[in-house]
């Protein structure tokens, strides 16, 4: 027995409750009132663009959009929260979000469309501070767990919000429920605006971000070179590899299914704005209920496990897919997939931060969202186009892409938290006396 891990070592093993200071009380704030507010109007767009008389093909292509966008401005917003600040830079995002929608409920075809495809992708460019931010607004021991409390409070925000959005869409039509989003996305880009930014790095660091500027300055070929040594000589260089992987056929996965899913109630079932919303909410559902158990599982006893139990139950769920006959199926199966899947969410986002170095955090985390929204894109393209050869044939590639993302996690993913140490004392029954 490693005596390291022996006797009073026990108490090691409780993950602490995060302490929470005015950034991780502000992300709370903004957790649900942006996943309420995301949640509502999310649902809408698919069956609003149908009641507009467009193709299953075009609304692939106009989420495809979005996520070619989107990928852009996560890793240029990465790089830009890095080296300006992450508040400002996520404010931005969001006031782009807003000009989005609000376009959106404007009624206009053609051109004014694909501007908000193209807007909705440029809101992501705060999505790298979004991560850096949540990763430093409390300790490294119990990162996990406010991952998993800020994504909990997301999904109760989410909860109800979809079905009155549906509701408001059923009865005032979609540009209705579309617009009363707006003002609570105004109301999330004013909690932003609250945030402290983080410590100007140390002298060391400006040096490092001085180089990195000047890799930026020198082309996109160096700028990959860099920022490819950057993650290379981080604490898991293979765990950050085997994530920026890993997040591509996630994307791809979930491109498949967020097109077809909404399109294949509507058409196969018959359901309207407040049936498809019904998705969101027992997604929330699902998510909310196990989040902060998954949480502080993966604190304590390690990450990586955590996130294969979640894959492989993931995947097995997805073999059931074709067997739903009905809608009442498809909110079971949605519900499950949830509840499992993102029982690991703390567990992932804990992990795309603890794999490199904290000055690279936001670059890493905007890169790692970007090539999630190129498989996204790639998989709202094939979605419009695999569903009107087949409306189960996007769900069949999207069980495939599952699979390949869970062999990559098997084969490459290492334990980054503190919870390996707790790990290996279970695992050498360190805590058999007296229990």
């Amino acid at each position: 027995m490693d005596p390291e891990y022996a006797g009073p070592a026990r108490t090691a093993t409780r993950a602490p409750m995060p302490q929470l200071g005015r950034n991780a009380r502000l992300l709370l704030a903004f957790a649900l009132v942006n996943g309420a507010a995301t949640a509502a109007v999310g649902a809408l767009v698919n069956p609003y663009l149908r009641d507009l008389g467009m193709s299953a093909a075009f609304i692939g292509a106009y989420f495809g959009i979005t996520s070619v966008v989107q990928g852009v401005a996560q890793l240029a917003g990465g790089v830009a929260a890095d080296r300006w600040g992450r508040r400002r830079v996520w404010v931005t995002g969001k006031l782009l979000h807003t000009a989005s929608y609000a376009l959106l409920a404007s009624g206009l075809r053609g051109p004014a469309l694909i501007a908000s495809a193209v807007l909705a992708g440029l809101s992501q460019i705060g999505s790298g501070a979004y991560m850096a931010t949540t990763a430093e607004a409390v300790e490294g021991g119990s990162r996990a767990t406010f991952y998993s409390v800020v994504q909990t409070i997301t999904s109760v925000g989410g909860m109800v919000a979809p079905l009155a959005g549906g509701l408001i869409a059923d009865r005032y039509g979609g540009a209705t429920g579309l617009a009363a989003s707006l003002p609570f996305f105004l109301l999330v880009a004013f909690i932003l605006s609250k945030l402290e930014e983080r410590p100007r790095p140390s002298a060391a660091g400006e040096a490092s971000a001085g180089r990195r500027g000047a890799a930026r300055g020198a082309g996109a070929a160096k700028i990959a070179g860099a920022f490819v040594k950057a993650v290379m000589s981080g604490p898991f260089p293979r765990t950050a590899m085997a994530m920026l992987g890993y997040m591509v056929f996630n994307g791809l996965s979930n491109g498949l299914i967020g097109i077809s899913l909404p399109l294949l109630l509507r058409d196969r079932f018959g359901a309207g704005y407040a049936g498809i919303s019904g998705l969101s909410t027992v997604s929330a559902l699902g998510t909310a209920l196990m989040m902060i158990a998954g949480g502080r599982l993966a604190d304590r006893y390690g990450r990586r496990r955590v996130m294969l139990a979640s894959c492989v139950w993931v995947t097995s769920l997805f073999l059931l897919i074709p067997l739903a006959t009905s809608t009442l199926h498809f909110y079971v199966l949605v519900f499950m997939v949830c509840l499992v899947g993102n029982a690991a969410g703390g567990a992932f986002s804990a992990t795309m931060m603890e794999c490199v170095n904290p000055d690279a955090r936001a670059t890493f985390g905007g890169l790692s969202n970007a090539l999630a929204s190129a498989g996204m894109a790639a998989g709202n393209f094939a979605g419009g186009l695999l569903y009107q050869a087949g409306q189960l044939a996007p769900f069949y590639l999207a069980m495939a892409v599952t699979a390949a993302s869970t062999a990559i996690l098997f084969g490459f993913l290492q334990e980054t938290g503190d919870g390996r140490a707790a790990a290996k004392a279970v695992a050498a029954g360190a805590y058999t006396a007296g229990r």
